[in-house]
């Protein structure tokens, strides 16, 4: 439902559109059955998959890494993450995760050694350009100036479902604490209290924007 109801643009960019239906929504799906997998058998404690997983698992980073360029860099840095946590948390290294990331390389390998990435950089290309200046600083400032925008400034859905959800954890913690730790209950209380202000203006900014209420 929540899919349904984020703002139009975003909707229009990532589903009605088909190029951006399958750069963003297709590629997610993959990583996800990535990120499943290794929720089951971390976080669950299940069985690892056999050594014949080890090929799919290597076609499915490299796949994975060939749709669009930002996330084929996240898919890497992701990949290479979970192989140092499961290192740690597991005491050894999974060939499966070991198989993912070499995929993830390759494929990261594949895409960037298209020569029209050089057209890019070189700014020959009359489409795409690399940014002048700092990357790192001009990504940051495009995430807060646009992406935040729609992500979450304008998608009050989101924005009240969240903090419903918040407001159901909050109330599960209060359950527990104690009746004479007063500073932990009032810190509580406080935090419900904000959250509920927030809502309320959500509610009210959903309804002048969506609904005309202020005719």
């Amino acid at each position: 439902v929540l899919f349904l109801l984020m703002p139009l643009s975003v909707f229009a960019q990532g589903y009605a559109w088909v190029s951006g239906f399958t750069n963003y929504v297709i590629v997610m799906l993959l990583i996800l059955v990535y990120i499943n997998y290794n929720k089951n058998v971390i976080l669950y404690n299940k069985k690892e998959y056999s050594n014949k997983c080890i090929i799919p698992f290597f076609i499915l980073g490299c796949s994975a890494s060939l749709f669009i360029e930002h996330v084929t860099i996240y898919n890497v840095l992701f990949s290479i993450f979970i192989v140092i946590i499961f290192r740690v948390i597991k005491k050894h290294i999974s060939k499966i995760n070991l198989s993912y990331c070499l995929g993830t390389i390759i494929g990261a390998i594949i895409m960037f050694s298209n020569g029209a990435y050089g057209n890019v950089i070189n700014n020959q290309d009359g489409y795409r350009s690399v940014s002048q200046g700092n990357i790192i600083f001009n990504s940051i400032q495009t995430y807060i100036k646009t992406l935040s925008k729609y992500l979450f400034l304008e998608n009050h859905f989101l924005n009240i479902f969240v903090g419903f959800i918040c407001l159901y954890l909050i109330y599960k913690y209060f359950e527990k604490i104690k009746n004479d730790n007063l500073l932990k209950k009032s810190a509580v209380v406080c935090i419900s209290i904000f959250i509920c202000c927030v809502l309320s203006l959500e509610f009210y900014t959903l309804c002048i924007n969506n609904f005309n209420l202020s005719d």
